[in-house]
């Protein structure tokens, strides 16, 4: 039988401590995991504990174009991003109280950067961590590849 505290690991927890926080402290919190952590750069090496700290509730639209050429918002957990993505963090380091960013690269699908905002709340809900799921289609696999490769994604 299950206790009455009994939480689920993928339930955003909306009282976390970086939900107190202003959009520049919680960048600065970030920033400061990853300066502490061994090989913090790089999301694998984040405890699970630490990765459900960038609270995917937290979220950035993000404007990409979509195969059309218009004009569409991906919801991005915005910390998550940030410590993912490095030509993110130097925007956002810059402009912390940002809520929606524009990034129509001609490189960059809509169907990638969906499947990366779709791993990043994964891995910060889910206890193990799983790399990037790849698109079985050599041209969708290929996009997601340059996608990440333009975000500063190692």
């Amino acid at each position: 039988m299950k206790s009455n505290n009994f939480r689920r690991r993928n339930v955003p927890k909306t009282r976390a401590y970086v939900n107190t926080l202003s959009p520049a402290g919680q960048v600065n919190k970030v920033l400061t995991d990853m300066a502490n952590l061994n090989g913090g750069n790089h999301l694998r090496n984040w405890s699970a504990s630490a990765r459900k700290e960038l609270a995917p509730n937290i979220t950035i639209k993000v404007e990409v174009l979509d195969p059309n050429g218009n004009k569409v918002n991906v919801n991005m957990p915005k910390l998550a991003f940030f410590a993912a993505s490095s030509a993110f963090r130097q925007h956002l380091e810059a402009n912390p109280d940002d809520t929606w960013v524009k990034f129509c690269h001609k490189d960059v699908s809509l169907n990638s950067m969906r499947t990366i905002a779709k791993w990043l709340r994964t891995i910060c809900t889910n206890q193990q961590y799983t790399d990037i799921p790849i698109p079985s289609d050599v041209k969708k696999s290929l996009e997601l590849r340059l996608a990440a490769q333009v975000l500063g994604m190692t």
